[in-house]
Order: C-alpha cells, then sequence, then structure tokens
C-alpha cells in the first residue's frame, strides 16, 4: 500500500523577520567580509597582542573586529540613504 506523498512545503515560509530583506542580508554580508577584512588584513598585524583576536576566546580583538564590522555596515548605510536622497531630487527637482 502506496502512502500519499506530503505537499511540497518551502521551510519557514510564513516566518517574517520585519525589515530583514535580500537587500539588507547582502548589506550585512558585506559589511562583515569588509569589517573582517579591514580587521584581519590591514590592522591585525600592527596592534599589540593584547588587542589581537586569540581564536576560541572572548577578548579585546573581537570587540574591536566588531567594532570594524559596524563601522562598515554604518558607512553602507550612509551611502544607501545619501543615494536614496540624490535619487528622488532627480526624480522630482526642486521648482
Amino acid at each position: 500500500m502506496l502512502l500519499p506523498a506530503p505537499p511540497a512545503r518551502r521551510q519557514n515560509w510564513d516566518v517574517k523577520i520585519p525589515g530583514m530583506t535580500p537587500r539588507r542580508w547582502i548589506e550585512y554580508t558585506a559589511a562583515v567580509l569588509a569589517g573582517n577584512g579591514i580587521y584581519f588584513l590591514i590592522l591585525f598585524p600592527d596592534l599589540p597582542p593584547a588587542l589581537q583576536h586569540q581564536p576560541l576566546r572572548f577578548d579585546a580583538g573581537v570587540i574591536l573586529d566588531f567594532l570594524c564590522c559596524v563601522a562598515v555596515y554604518g558607512i553602507i548605510r550612509l551611502g544607501v540613504a545619501q543615494a536614496r536622497r540624490m535619487n528622488a531630487r532627480e526624480r522630482f527637482p526642486p521648482p
């Protein structure tokens, strides 16, 4: 005896997170990658040992890395806001 196949469903199709869009995920990913790149490739070699991140530890290096990512994300959001203002001005120029 064959059982009917369950209906095809997308996993978590009904879960909605306010403000979470694919564009926002791309911004988050870009900020994390760029922030880690800045920390590990530019800052890390010249930092004193107390500010260098040690694997699997919560230390000052993790906090500094996080701050680099937050700064990059802030720059991305400022750039997006500025681009929207410029586009709105071009679309609807003042009289």
